[in-house]
């Protein structure tokens, strides 16, 4: 149970900052919102971050379920750091002398990197159906306050 905690630590120490970075980024872009009122402009940056913090979590349990099924079975690199897969991208080193991936018999990059879709595609849909969720039970609790 360590190492799944462990795989969760270091892909935090890496996430974290690249999902502020995308928070804070599309609270930039939505920035012509305010044109309909700050209270529309508040709600949709606190929509973005609640959507980012999801699915770093979702990402997160990708990340250790990759780590626990995939990596060292499947492939392996010498420039581990338990940080190789996300909802966003996979990290599978180019090879050159220094950093040569290994691959067990019968796989390529390419279908690792195939294999990475459905790992991918259940962490967004996790994402988005808990987005949906909690959507749903915040407005829930603000009509109940307001009525």
């Amino acid at each position: 149970m360590s190492e799944i905690t462990g795989y969760m630590f270091c892909y935090l120490l890496f996430m974290v900052p690249v999902h502020l970075c995308l928070g804070v980024g599309l609270a930039l872009l939505l920035l012509p919102v305010l044109w309909w009122g700050v209270r529309k402009y508040r709600r949709a940056v606190r929509d973005v971050f609640m959507f980012n913090g999801i699915l770093l979590v979702s990402g997160m349990l990708l990340n250790a379920l990759w780590n626990l099924f995939v990596y060292g079975r499947i492939y392996a690199s010498y420039d581990y750091a338990a940080f190789e897969s996300s909802p966003l991208w996979l990290v599978i080193p180019s090879s050159s002398e220094m950093n040569l991936p290994w691959f067990a018999e019968g796989w390529s990059v390419a279908e690792v990197k195939i294999l990475w879709i459905p790992f991918s595609v259940v962490a967004w849909s996790i994402a988005v159906l808990a987005f949906i969720w909690f959507r749903l039970l915040l407005s829930r609790r603000v009509a109940r306050k307001g009525g």
